[in-house]
This record gives C-alpha cells, sequence and structure tokens, in this order.
C-alpha cells in the first residue's frame, strides 16, 4: 500500500517493553500476512497470499516457488490458536507430542479419528456410538474389529478373543445362582457362553 502499512518499532510505553512487529490486515493492499521464503523466490506470484485475512498471519514457505500451497502458517483468530498448511501433512519427525490437554480429532466424515503407521489407516475411531478399533485402511465401520460404545459395552464383532490369562466377570450358573470375580476362561480349558446378555462358565470335559 502507499500508507504505513507495516511498523516494527521498540515498545517502551507499557509495563513490559517489547520488539514489536505490526501488520495492518484484511485488504489487497495489505492482506496481514508476514511471509517467510527463500531469497530467490521474492516477488514470485506463488509466493504471494491467494487471499487476505482478517487476523496478522505467520506463513513460512518451502524452496521451489513452484507450488504455491507449499507452507505451514500461524495464527490465532480471537477464540483458536491455528497452525495448518497449505499442502502436506504437519510432521514432528520422531519426537513425541506432549499435552495436558486433550487431543481433539474432527476430520474424515467422522466425530473424530487417529490415524497411525502407514498413511490413511484409521486404528481409532469415534464415531457418535462409541470407540472402533479398526484393521485394513481405516476406510469404513465394516472394517471394526473392537468396539467400546457409549455404555462400556465391548463387541468384538466376528472376530476371536485369545488370551492366555484369564477373563473374570458376572455369570449365572444352569441352576441360577449367579456370583461376580469368578473365572470364566483359563488355561486349563474352561469355555465362555452366553444367555441373556450374561456370561456362563462351563469346564471343558
Amino acid at each position: 500500500g502507499g500508507g504505513d502499512d507495516v511498523a516494527l518499532r521498540y515498545n517502551v510505553t507499557q509495563a513490559k517493553d517489547s520488539l514489536q512487529l505490526g501488520l495492518r490486515v484484511g485488504n489487497n493492499d495489505f492482506s496481514g500476512y508476514f511471509s517467510m521464503m527463500e531469497k530467490a523466490d521474492m516477488a514470485h506470484a506463488n509466493r504471494a497470499p491467494l487471499a487476505t485475512t482478517a487476523n496478522p498471519t505467520l506463513r513460512i514457505y518451502s524452496s521451489d516457488e513452484t507450488v504455491a500451497t507449499d507452507y505451514i502458517e500461524f495464527f490465532h483468530d480471537q477464540s483458536t490458536a491455528t497452525i495448518q498448511s497449505g499442502d502436506g501433512v504437519i510432521s514432528f519427525a520422531g519426537d513425541d507430542i506432549t499435552t495436558e490437554g486433550r487431543i481433539i480429532a474432527t476430520g474424515g466424515g467422522q466425530t473424530g479419528k487417529f490415524l497411525t503407521g502407514l498413511a490413511g489407516y484409521t486404528v481409532f475411531a469415534y464415531t457418535g456410538g462409541g470407540w472402533d478399533i479398526r484393521a485394513g485402511n481405516g476406510s469404513t465401520s465394516s472394517q471394526n474389529v473392537l468396539r467400546v460404545d457409549n455404555s462400556g459395552n465391548f463387541d468384538f464383532y466376528a472376530g476371536n478373543l485369545t488370551t492366555t490369562g484369564i477373563i473374570k466377570g458376572n455369570y449365572e450358573s444352569s441352576d441360577g445362582s449367579t456370583g461376580i470375580d469368578t473365572t470364566f476362561l483359563d488355561a486349563d480349558g474352561n469355555t465362555i457362553t452366553v444367555k441373556d446378555g450374561l456370561i456362563t462358565a462351563k469346564t471343558a470335559p
């Protein structure tokens, strides 16, 4: 623009002095972006913002100006602090991610999901009725192998339950008596049956 669109000054008028960069925003003459790029790419069309922003935004471009969306950017929109990529995934390399808050995923046409392993593999997906663990490429609910619903019930679908330990819980015996915290399956070959929603333990012959 032709006016004072950007300012860099050391502010000493507040209780704590600081170096401040001020950008005007929201207009073609002062887009609101502070862009970092390879020196040879400066003034190239693919290193100019494709739109304006209502909030000061720090954008870092990759080398090679051939792709306009090869960048990562940082901004705050008065409610949410955002880190986003114009193209490609955001990688933390081999470092751990630690937070005292929550990790919330809202993409993929589902309430939430976590991807791990090979690109696009959905290991955990929350679809509203419960948490699913999926096999395969994780693209559909038909690949669910375990669900924990909102009431805490487990559904193993068509999969087998294999353990070298023991399984315990409520039971109902053939004489109608009930109990709790009783072994249903152990290494001696006991089997599990289910009747009216209750687990009945039977010893194999």
